[in-house]
């Protein structure tokens, strides 16, 4: 079975979990997703940017160790999925700022590019320098062509 939980930024966490969780199970799960709330929905409306169904990601594989640390069994997969219509992007219950070059720019900018104009994208945590005034910054950093 999969549950959504919806975060404080209105990203939507897929929890993949192979029985029905107990309350206390799905009160720590909110707790981890920084204060989410379960949906009451099989099946979510919308359009929702995140990763592929056969694709398994490191972010996913790193969240499930957590909640086995947790003593939460049976979860599986966790994925993150953004509104395709909002400008915020949440991580794990953080709100991070999306920089295309080093300069600040809106989810708008990002859908844009194509997947091949990517040279890589940075993930700052504990930004420092140019990026001290954030709470977690996505670079993304496109190929130069000439």
């Amino acid at each position: 079975m999969i549950l959504f939980f919806r975060t404080p930024s209105k990203s939507v966490i897929a929890t993949e979990i192979d029985h029905k969780p107990s309350q206390d199970e799905i009160n720590e799960l909110c707790w981890l997703y920084g204060d989410a709330t379960l949906e009451d929905a099989q099946q979510l409306q919308g359009f929702y940017v995140g990763p592929r169904r056969e694709m398994i990601t490191p972010w996913s594989t790193n969240a499930v160790e957590i909640t086995q640390n947790m003593s939460l069994n049976g979860i599986s997969r966790i994925e993150d999925f953004i509104d395709a219509k909002s400008n915020q992007v949440d991580v794990m219950g953080l709100q991070a700022t999306l920089y295309l070059n080093g300069q600040e720019c809106d989810i708008r900018e990002i859908q844009m590019l194509r997947p091949r104009d990517i040279e890589k994208i940075e993930y700052h945590d504990a930004p420092s320098g140019k990026y001290a005034k954030d709470k977690l910054v996505v670079n993304f950093i496109t190929k130069q062509y000439r």
